[in-house]
C-alpha cells in the first residue's frame, strides 16, 4: 500500500529524503532549488502543497506531487461554512511541479498501480472542505494509462501533445511532426541559413549576448527581468546561452543547463 506525507514547504521535507527526491526529479527539473525559488516568488494569493509518496518496502520516496492552490476570491462567511470549518475562500488548483513542467506527478513506474489510488486520494482530499471549485491536471502517456478515467467522470478533457520531442535523429524528429509542421521547420531553417546577416552565438554570460548590437542595451534591460533569467541566475549550476542574432538585435535565446543523471534542460526566450 502506498501512503503519502504532506508538506507546505520544501524545507519541511526530512533531509534524509532529499537525495532520493533529487534522483526522482532528475528528468523533471535541473535543480531542486528551482522549487524553493518558486516558493519565494509566488504571488500572495497562492500557496503550495507537496506530497511525498512512500512504499513500505522502500526507505526513500517513490513519488512526488505538487499542487498550486490559487485563492480566487473571498466569499461571505455563512453559519454552515463556520460549522464545517471552511475558510470562506474560493480556490482553484493546478497540479504542476514547476512552471516549465506540465505534469504535477512524478513516480517510479514500478509503483504505477499503487500510485493510482494514492494520487487519486490526494486529488480527492483537496475537494473535501477546502472550497476548491476546480482542479487542473496534465498527464503524460504513462500517467494517462495509470489514471485512466471513465467517460462519465469527464466533463472536458484536453491532452496536449508534447511541443518538444526527443528523437534519435533529426530526420526522425521531422517525421514525427507531420507533413505541414515538418515543411515549416525546414523552410525556417533554410531561410535562416540563406540570410547572411543571421548567425548563431554561444555565450557564458547572459549580458554578453547583447554586446555590440544596436538594440542590445534595450533588449538586455527588458529580458534580464524575465522570470526564467532571474530563476537561472539564482541557481548554482553551469549555464550556456545560445542565441540567434544579427548585428541589429537578438532574435532568440536558449538557456541550456545540464541536470543530474545525464539530463539536459533548456528554456527559449524570444527577442523583444
Amino acid at each position: 500500500m502506498i501512503f503519502s506525507q504532506e508538506f507546505s514547504l520544501i524545507s519541511e521535507i526530512d533531509p534524509e529524503f532529499i537525495p532520493s527526491l533529487e534522483e526522482l526529479l532528475a528528468s523533471t527539473v535541473p535543480d531542486l532549488n528551482i522549487l524553493t525559488l518558486e516558493e519565494k516568488n509566488k504571488p500572495d494569493n497562492q500557496y503550495f502543497i507537496y506530497h511525498l509518496f512512500f512504499s513500505p518496502k522502500t526507505n526513500g520516496p517513490i513519488g512526488f506531487a505538487k499542487a498550486i492552490v490559487q485563492i480566487d476570491k473571498e466569499v461571505k462567511p455563512t453559519f454552515m461554512n463556520r460549522l464545517l470549518s471552511k475558510d470562506g475562500l474560493e480556490k482553484s488548483v493546478r497540479w504542476n511541479i514547476s512552471k516549465e513542467i506540465h505534469s504535477g506527478f512524478v513516480f517510479d513506474p514500478k509503483y504505477a498501480e499503487g500510485m493510482k489510488e494514492a494520487s487519486s486520494e490526494a486529488i480527492r482530499k483537496l475537494f473535501k472542505g477546502n472550497e476548491v471549485l476546480s482542479q487542473e491536471l496534465y498527464f503524460d502517456d504513462i500517467n494517462q494509462n495509470t489514471f485512466a478515467l471513465e467517460q462519465t467522470q469527464i466533463n472536458k478533457s484536453i491532452i496536449p501533445g508534447s511541443l518538444l520531442k526527443n528523437k534519435l535523429s533529426y530526420p526522425e524528429y521531422l517525421r514525427s511532426l507531420g507533413p505541414t509542421k515538418a515543411k515549416k521547420v525546414k523552410e525556417t531553417w533554410k531561410r535562416i541559413y540563406q540570410d547572411a546577416e543571421i548567425k548563431f552565438g554561444e555565450y557564458e554570460s547572459f549580458k554578453d549576448i547583447f554586446a555590440y548590437k544596436e538594440r542590445g542595451a534595450e533588449q538586455y534591460k527588458e529580458l534580464k527581468r524575465h522570470d526564467s533569467v532571474i530563476k537561472y541566475n539564482q541557481m548554482n549550476c553551469s549555464k550556456t546561452y545560445l542565441s540567434l542574432e544579427n548585428t541589429y538585435e537578438v532574435l532568440a535565446v536558449v538557456i541550456y543547463t545540464k541536470g543530474g543523471q545525464g539530463n539536459s534542460f533548456f528554456e527559449i526566450l524570444t527577442g523583444t
